[in-house]
């Protein structure tokens, strides 16, 4: 949805407390289309708690006042009661859920941050006991909170890691100078998951 579409609901939406969609990343109010994601909770994941706004160029908005802890997007085919597969992932963010779903075969929800990595992973393992659960981590603080998370629900971890040539491949084909942290980075780097 186009975020001066957005804005303006907002606006009359949030008369008395006017919200602006602010883009984390660009340090600015959002602009040109907006990516926006449903984070669900509850039984069956069947209730919207709220929805994230992802820009371009990757910043992030949500809305203060929404329940944060273990809300994360699930797939529609778990929340829609489809056969249970034989194991589930969860991901800090959307593009590292949705590539390795898409390129290894099985669901991943989001948690939206390595913080809601530990309520995500409680609620997954709640809704589908007995199916296996894989934390999918980030290099960096992710790294650390995904082992966490593991340890404490009892189930698989993975995250990426990069050589050095790796690296720098990443950088030559980005552009960028910064490192590469998840498994969209690692499939820059290597062409592969």
């Amino acid at each position: 949805m186009d975020a001066a579409e957005i804005q303006a609901r907002f606006n009359a939406f949030f008369r008395d407390e006017p919200r602006t969609l602010w883009d984390s990343r660009a340090g600015r109010p959002m602009a040109d289309p907006v990516l926006m994601v449903p984070l669900y909770i509850g039984k069956n994941f069947s209730s919207v708690s709220s929805i994230e706004f992802i820009s371009e160029c990757g910043g992030k908005y949500t809305l203060p006042e929404a329940r944060a802890a273990g809300a994360c997007w699930v797939p529609e085919a778990l929340r829609k009661g489809a056969p249970l597969p034989e194991r589930i992932g969860v991901a800090e963010g959307l593009a590292t859920a949705l590539s390795v779903s898409q390129v290894k075969g099985f669901p991943v929800a989001a948690a939206r941050s390595c913080g809601n990595l530990k309520a995500a992973a409680q609620a997954l393992k709640l809704q589908f006991f007995g199916v296996r659960l894989i934390v999918l981590g980030d290099k960096g603080n992710g790294e650390e909170k995904a082992r966490e998370v593991a340890q404490y629900a009892r189930t698989a971890v993975a995250v990426p890691s990069f050589s050095d040539q790796q690296r720098a491949r990443f950088r030559q084909i980005t552009g960028s100078n910064s490192a590469p942290t998840d498994f969209n980075d690692y499939y820059i780097a290597t062409g592969k998951l």
